[in-house]
């Protein structure tokens, strides 16, 4: 959480000083977003390692996270917008009906990983009407919060148990690079709102940890977002 402060604190003065440099017909605005993103990784190994990969893939499944947060476009032209936004992420992946040793039964482990991410894109409009339609690219910094991990026990005897704790990796990289990728359609609901709806996706080009066997996660989702010209 004091990370997540001290990101705003500094992103607060870019907001600041598009308030302060615009005029009426100013090309600066802002707006919320959220995506509900079907979430999991690739993976990078040596030769040796196929057979603990091979276990792998078949426990590990795709899971559902999401981002969420602010972001601050600029109208450079016509048709090409430039914007950043400051982000909160969650990424996931899960083991699905993981035999318990000690019990009978089975677990299903979702690992969630948490960031501050830093999305800098260039949106470029193919339409520009009352609907407008555009593609988007751009890079991400992302920056590593926490690792956790939430567990579904089923028992034998028909008794669950929820357990939530870390994710148990080690090693985690700080700081992700990704990149950033999109369609969107967007519709001007007055002067200065439109609505936008957008297929995301996300791919980190930096591994997850410092481990053996490289994990790359990645997303696709569907943002929505409503932005207001300032």
């Amino acid at each position: 959480m004091k990370k997540l402060i001290i990101i705003f604190i500094l992103f607060a003065p870019l907001l600041n000083f598009a308030q302060e440099s615009i005029s009426e017909d100013s090309n600066f605005s802002i707006g919320l977003n959220f995506s509900s993103n079907y979430s999991y990784r690739t993976l990078n190994y040596q030769d040796n390692l196929q057979n603990l990969v091979k276990s792998r893939e078949e426990l590990e499944h795709p899971s559902f996270g999401f981002n969420t947060g602010v972001s601050v476009q600029y109208l450079l032209l016509k048709k090409i917008e430039i914007e950043l936004g400051i982000q909160f992420s969650r990424q996931t992946h899960m083991f699905k009906e993981v035999p318990i040793i000690d019990e009978m039964g089975f677990a299903d482990n979702q690992l969630r990983y948490h960031y501050i991410e830093i999305p800098l894109r260039v949106n470029y409009r193919i339409v520009n009407k009352k609907f407008f339609y555009y593609i988007s690219a751009g890079v991400s910094i992302n920056k590593f919060l926490n690792d956790k991990s939430k567990i579904w026990l089923t028992y034998s005897n028909g008794d669950t148990e929820v357990l939530n704790s870390e994710s148990g990796f080690l090693g985690f990289n700080k700081t992700v690079i990704g990149l950033v990728g999109s369609v969107g359609l967007g519709y001007h609901i007055s002067e200065k709102l439109n609505l936008r709806l957008e297929p995301l996706f996300r791919y980190s080009l930096t591994p997850l940890t410092d481990a053996p066997i490289d994990q790359y996660n990645y997303s696709i989702g569907c943002q929505i977002g409503m932005n207001m010209k300032l």
